[in-house]
């Protein structure tokens, strides 16, 4: 019999006469999936969201700029890249290590291997990620057999990565802020520089209270204008 000539019911007849060997090795799965479950330690899942802020409206150069080219609160590619950068350092992966005492959580001994520091790194990117999703958010994600922890570890994560995001950010703007000072001191030396060559002028031609003098002139050159009119037409008539 060829297998184009196997029939339902010839398959019905095959698994009846192997019913006792399937349903041994069934009954063998089952168990051995429950009993793996049953020893296997439970963890939680703790999910943490934020959207990465517009760095450019804290740049200096922006501060005043009502016409910067992006007023958006939320940030670029830019920005989202390096907060990802951040979340997925090392030097956020031992902070959270050493403050949640992973070491211990994961049970890896210090004193037992010379690489303990691969080791426990390693067991903490197994339980924690950081990703864009599809509504442009970043979301942070932590297991732990212990919820709470789980859930502290993800938001403490969050607040790392805007300290660490803060303190990039800060650096540039001081750099900002350097140049800023050196054209401001430029500037006020430049306005002190004008105001000697204007009192040097007021000095040199009697200019001393412009408004009231320039009203004089006003009236001089008024009256002298009125006597010219007036010298004219009297030559006129001579």
């Amino acid at each position: 019999m060829t297998n184009t000539d196997l029939t339902l019911l010839e398959i019905i007849r095959i698994a009846i006469k192997w019913r006792k060997p399937i349903l041994i090795a069934a009954i063998t799965a089952i168990i051995a999936s429950a009993t793996v479950a049953l020893f296997m330690p439970n963890k939680y899942k703790s999910v943490a969201l934020f959207y990465a802020g517009n760095s450019e409206s804290l740049d200096g150069r922006n501060l005043f700029n009502n016409k910067s080219a992006n007023n958006s609160i939320f940030g670029s590619d830019d920005d989202i890249d390096r907060l990802l950068s951040i979340g997925n350092s090392s030097k956020l992966a031992f902070y959270i290590i050493n403050k949640f005492d992973l070491y211990k959580v994961y049970e890896i001994d210090s004193n037992e291997t010379p690489y303990h520091r691969e080791y426990v790194l390693k067991a903490f990117n197994g339980n924690y990620s950081i990703e864009k999703n599809d509504l442009g958010a970043i979301e942070v994600t932590v297991y732990d057999e212990d919820k709470n922890k789980a859930s502290d570890i993800a938001n403490e994560i969050v607040a790392q990565i805007d300290n660490y995001n803060k303190e990039v950010i800060a650096v540039n703007n001081g750099k900002n802020t350097n140049v800023y000072k050196q054209r401001y001191t430029e500037k006020l030396q430049n306005l002190e520089d004008l105001k000697d060559s204007l009192n040097f002028v007021r000095k040199a031609y009697g200019i001393f209270d412009h408004k009231t003098q320039n009203e004089l002139l006003s009236q001089e050159t008024s009256k002298t204008t009125n006597d010219f009119v007036s010298l004219k037409a009297k030559l006129r008539i001579l």
